[in-house]
């Protein structure tokens, strides 16, 4: 039996309609991922089950590399992402860019507190955290060919930073041995769909505060005005053959109501 179809078949989806991404620029998901490892398997297939899922997903297509530096424009993707989920490959490390992402994607959690989800895809969680394993292979590989410049080897501590902060978080963890690769996906899927749905109503419910906050000044303005509109006319009946005594009584009885 095909296990990912019948999966596929009953997965839930959740409505673009109800997504809580506003306009072409912003997405409910992005994905970080270290494409010799996943492009063409895991991630694709989480790719396209979330846009099946109707989820407004990002996946970089190597449109947007020139280098180990990554654009301002992918910057501001992730920055205006709900969700960012870093799918952490035996090889993920290796690559500076991944490492860039992952930072950026940590500081916008930091800064914004966006949604970070990690997912160790065939590897253990405490070699992302510690940076052992094929981990500590990538960073023996950076602090050689970094050895002696300043800024490269404070940037290293910082990936090491991220990583752990990354790997400390509540994650998906897949092993190749003992696991069904479509079955993973649908947690994925639910968890992410959770998460949006949480982050859709916790946007609602603060914009029902601000239009009660709202409809409640402007209820206070209204009275205002009409406490406002009862003195002037006070006032102006006194104004004529009153004594100045009995207008201030007048008025201050009047504010008192």
């Amino acid at each position: 039996m095909d296990t990912s179809t019948a999966v596929e078949a009953s997965s839930p989806t959740f409505s673009s309609s109800s997504s809580c991404s506003f306009d072409d620029e912003t997405y409910d998901v992005f994905l970080s991922f270290r494409g010799e490892d996943t492009r063409k398997t895991f991630t694709d297939h989480l790719y396209w089950r979330l846009k099946h899922a109707r989820v407004d997903v990002f996946i970089d297509e190597d449109e947007l590399r020139g280098g180990e530096i990554i654009p301002d424009e992918l910057n501001q993707i992730i920055q205006r992402s709900s969700i960012s989920v870093i799918i952490f490959s035996r090889r993920y490390a290796d690559s500076i860019w991944c490492l860039e992402e992952l930072e950026k994607i940590m500081e916008c959690r930091r800064t914004l507190g966006q949604i970070v989800l990690p997912i160790f895809y065939d590897v253990d969680p405490s070699d992302v955290r510690e940076q052992t394993g094929s981990f500590a292979e990538a960073f023996q590989t950076h602090e050689v060919r970094f050895h002696g410049v300043k800024d490269k080897e404070e940037k290293i501590q910082s990936w090491r930073k991220s990583l752990t902060e990354a790997a400390d978080l509540e994650g998906q963890v897949f092993t190749k041995i003992d696991g069904y690769e479509g079955v993973f996906i649908r947690k994925i899927i639910d968890d992410i769909n959770r998460k949006l749905k949480s982050t859709c109503l916790d946007i609602a419910t603060k914009q029902v505060g601000i239009e009660s906050s709202k409809q409640e000044i402007s209820n206070y303005v209204q009275v205002q005005v009409g406490i406002d509109s009862r003195l002037q006319d006070i006032s102006t009946h006194l104004d004529v053959g009153e004594s100045n005594d009995v207008r201030i009584i007048g008025i201050w009885g009047m504010a008192g109501m």
